[in-house]
């Protein structure tokens, strides 16, 4: 198997298995069982010997490395202990997501869940230690970097006034310029890991319809209808090649076998004995999966890995925890350095052509963008209250802004009314606040981290 430094998974907790009669209970259960686990946040990034990536103010739910530039991207949210409450008490702002009359001391502050966003490290900084908000276009639910560092490739949750979907952006981390490469218009494909091809040419993305995004033009297709529910680049077999999951959601057989695209000849690999819902692969053939587990009929996957091609698989850690609560690994990152040059994807003729010939969705929607310039603006404004009560969390504060002055490119107004609303708060939240920064620096801190996003643009193609 690869060093235990080279596989990093995501761990996530589930408090909702807690036997309480209160939310006030809730909130003192899930404060022990972030005590057990050592970490505050609801999900964090390890490595498989255990050493813990995710800084303690973050929650991750995606998290990709790049050996070469040595640098890190995220899709991190800030937790709601950020703001006062005790330890643990983001697992009750995902669970109660509204206090009731009788308990109102315990969650008058509670902040709605907060949307992920693309955070991205500069080279020399793998485990995003000092990232900062990269940019946000809905909420990032998976991210991966391209192998040259210079960009990233996020799955992001949106919506507009009449439909929900899934947007595939592209991060130009250089630039600091958006994307948006497609659309996943069914809630359906919104699931799985993402995984670029070694030539950076091509995006698998999507679960159980797993879909081929061309990341030059955003051109899409299914790989085989219903057939497939999971797939990942695998190089060991040729540069063409997927590593691909058969079979239903309650309908196995499920199976591990081998796809190539250049023939759209599938081989047979493994049988799997139970359902799987996203696949990676190590460069040195080992494999790790999303798993159900023995005797699990709900939603909760585990990570399992196995070193002998699929054909038996062990987990990586116990779902089950000792106080009750479920814990899950989801979404294993192998940090394995891809070579300078690798051999370009080729396509089979006929698939190519049908990938062409798919209907572009690339262009970023004026209500979708302002339903979200909406979300975020009001999360901003409970962000600024906080400030008040605690100056200290200026930087945070600061960080938040910067995503939202990506978003404000959208809306002149909007970017207007932040800065009047915004800067006097700031100001005076500064003055009450002991040992706190001088109001005119921290103001100008504010409109220094703003201001060179008014001016960006938000790139499309067709």
């Amino acid at each position: 198997m690869a060093s235990s430094e080279e596989l990093i998974y995501l761990e996530s907790v589930d408090a909702s298995s807690i036997n309480s009669s209160t939310p006030r209970e809730h909130l003192m259960s899930a404060s022990s069982i972030a005590a057990e686990r050592g970490h505050p946040a609801e999900s964090f990034v390890r490595t498989a010997s255990g050493r813990t990536i995710t800084p303690q103010a973050f929650s991750d739910v995606a998290a990709d490395v790049a050996i070469r530039p040595a640098r890190g991207v995220a899709a991190r949210a800030i937790e709601a202990s950020q703001w006062g409450l005790p330890v643990g008490a983001d697992y009750v702002a995902r669970h109660w997501s509204s206090a009731p009359l009788s308990d109102p001391d315990a969650f008058g502050r509670l902040d709605p869940p907060n949307w992920p966003q693309t955070y991205a490290s500069l080279p020399g900084d793998p485990w995003t230690t000092m990232a900062r908000p990269a940019a946000m276009y809905g909420s990032a639910t998976d991210v991966r970097l391209t192998s040259d560092g210079h960009s990233a490739i996020s799955l992001n949750y949106c919506r507009d006034p009449l439909a929900t979907s899934y947007c595939v952006v592209a991060h130009d981390l250089d630039s600091g310029r958006l994307r948006l490469l497609t659309r996943l218009r069914t809630a359906i494909e919104s699931h799985g890991d993402l995984s670029i091809s070694p030539d950076n040419s091509y995006l698998l993305a999507g679960f159980p319809t797993p879909q081929l995004i061309d990341l030059r033009t955003g051109h899409s297709a299914r790989l085989g209808g219903d057939e497939y529910r999971a797939a990942t680049w695998y190089p060991l077999a040729g540069p063409s090649c997927l590593l691909a999951v058969t079979g239903g959601h309650d309908a196995p057989p499920w199976r591990l076998v081998v796809l190539d695209l250049q023939t759209l000849r599938a081989t047979p690999l493994a049988d799997l004995p139970r359902r799987t819902d996203g696949v990676q692969v190590a460069a040195d053939g080992t494999i790790a999966a999303r798993m159900n587990p023995v005797g699990e009929e709900a939603w909760f996957d585990e990570l399992v890995v196995s070193t002998d091609g699929g054909r038996s698989f062990e987990p990586v850690a116990p779902l089950h925890g000792p106080s009750g609560w479920r814990r899950r690994s989801t979404r294993p990152r192998w940090l394995c350095a891809e070579p300078p040059e690798a051999t370009p994807v080729v396509l089979e003729q006929r698939f190519e052509e049908f990938l062409r010939a798919e209907p572009l969705d690339n262009r970023a929607d004026v209500a979708e963008i302002r339903w979200i310039l909406g979300f975020v603006a009001k999360d901003i404004t409970q962000r600024v209250l906080r400030l008040q009560e605690r100056p200290a969390i200026a930087d945070d504060l600061i960080a938040q802004l910067r995503v939202l002055g990506s978003l404000t490119l959208y809306d002149p107004e909007m970017a207007g009314a932040m800065c009047v609303e915004v800067v006097p708060i700031a100001r005076e939240a500064a003055r009450t606040a002991a040992g706190a920064r001088d109001t005119e620096t921290l103001a100008q801190m504010l409109l220094e981290q703003i201001a060179p996003l008014f001016v960006m643009q938000f790139g499309t193609t067709g």
